[in-house]
């Protein structure tokens, strides 16, 4: 297995959230979570990050331990989450740079602007991201998604905010990736889901069941 979560709890001011979750994920699979909202899919997949700490619970990414102190392997990780996770004060080829630059991933100035005017943002390349709309900083997360190299990408509503082109171009990068990536997509686009997953569950009182499509 690519991803293995044992017994995964997690609570907020004593409201459980994820209970004793367990969660299988085979190398180049694509997998999808819905549930409603407040279900704890984004704490899940937080948590399998690194970017939060479980209660209790064990896991292995890699053939490496999750939840300790040693994160060396979530450089072949790639999170895209509800937040901007850039600077607003930078223009997106800077926090690009950045972002490649704290990850030990170097990528030439052109090859950069050439993704962004791929996603969208050639007219916005020198600009501060401070006046971005929602989908504008969807289509920088794409660029991200290009640009990085990774293994094990996490995607938090992805389809949030995107046009059609933009969805259109996380459809193009999702197939284009299937056959050597691994992906776990975290939505309520139903649609989305079972057009792009292999398995689908739905979050329910902190566990993960099986999900079936009408």
């Amino acid at each position: 297995m690519y991803l293995i979560i044992e017994n995964l709890s997690k609570s907020f001011n004593r409201n459980l959230v994820l209970n004793k979750l367990n969660l299988e994920v085979n190398k180049n699979n694509i997998i999808g979570i819905t549930g409603d909202n407040g279900s704890g899919k984004t704490t899940l997949l937080k948590i399998i990050s690194g970017l939060m700490k479980p209660d209790s619970g064990k896991g292995f990414m890699f053939n490496s331990p999750l939840f300790n102190s040693n994160y060396k392997f979530l450089k072949n990780v790639l999170y895209w989450g509800h937040d901007q996770d850039s600077y607003s004060f930078l223009s997106p080829i800077e926090n690009l740079k950045l972002f490649l630059k704290i990850r030990c991933q170097y990528k030439g100035d052109q090859y950069i602007k050439e993704s962004l005017i791929e996603v969208g943002l050639g007219s916005f390349i020198d600009k501060s991201m401070i006046d971005f709309s929602a989908g504008m900083v969807q289509r920088y997360h794409l660029a991200r998604m290009k640009l990085s190299d990774w293994e094990f990408l996490l995607l938090d509503e992805p389809t949030n905010a995107l046009d059609e082109r933009g969805l259109m171009l996380l459809k193009y990068m999702l197939k284009k990736y299937k056959t050597s990536k691994t992906t776990l997509i975290a939505s309520h686009n139903l649609k989305f889901i079972k057009s792009h997953c292999d398995v689908t569950y739905k979050l329910i009182d902190g566990k993960l069941r099986d999900f079936k499509f009408n």
